[in-house]
C-alpha cells in the first residue's frame, strides 16, 4: 500500500514537472514551487523510513536505494537554492526517481 502510494505520487510529480514551461507567471511558480517542496518532503520521508527500518547497511544494499539518496539529496540542495536565490534550480532531476 506504501509503495502504491510512493509510486503515485512519482507520477504526479513527474505530471507537475512535465507542466513546467516559459514564460509562467510568479503565481504559478509560486504554485509550483510549493508542490515541489511538498514532494521533495514526501520523498525525504520515504527515505528516512527506509533508513530508520531497514538499517544504515540494509538501506544502502540495494542501488535503488542508493539512487533514491542521491536524488533526493539532489532535491534537498535544489530546494535551499531556490529559497536563496530564487531560481529553478535543478528541475527535472526529481524525475528520474523511477
Amino acid at each position: 500500500m506504501v509503495s502504491l502510494l510512493f509510486t503515485i505520487l512519482i507520477i504526479l510529480n513527474t505530471v507537475v514537472l512535465a507542466m513546467d514551461r516559459y514564460p509562467i507567471s510568479p503565481e504559478l511558480t509560486e504554485q509550483y514551487d510549493v508542490l515541489n517542496f511538498s514532494f521533495g518532503v514526501a520523498f525525504l520521508m520515504e527515505m528516512l523510513l527506509k533508513l530508520l527500518g531497514l538499517g544504515l547497511g540494509g538501506y544502502f544494499k540495494t542501488n535503488f536505494n542508493r539512487f533514491d539518496f542521491v536524488v533526493v539529496m539532489f532535491s534537498i540542495v535544489e530546494v535551499r537554492s531556490s529559497c536563496h536565490h530564487g531560481t529553478q534550480g535543478l528541475g527535472g532531476v526529481l524525475n528520474t526517481r523511477e
